[in-house]
């Protein structure tokens, strides 16, 4: 079963005399395989990042391959 899955974004970096945020949405699918495991991929960011890591600031979509995890969730 597929399912559309996001995740809800707030991050703050800081070091290097460098600090910012991002706030934002990172959508992407979710396959349940088995009644306890899921896999999961998220692609691309949209919102908001004020020089988060070096980078400019950003307001929009963005679909760099910065922006894509693949990954899974155990549910108990």
């Amino acid at each position: 079963q597929e399912l559309a899955d996001a995740q809800i974004v707030f991050q703050i970096a800081a070091g290097d005399g460098d600090t910012g945020f991002r706030l934002g949405l990172r959508p992407g699918l979710s396959l349940k395989a088995t009644e306890h495991i899921s896999f999961v991929t998220k692609v691309g960011f949209l919102g908001y990042s004020d020089s988060y890591n070096g980078t400019s600031d950003f307001a929009g979509v963005n679909f760099d391959t910065e922006n894509i995890s693949i990954g899974f969730h155990y549910n108990f």
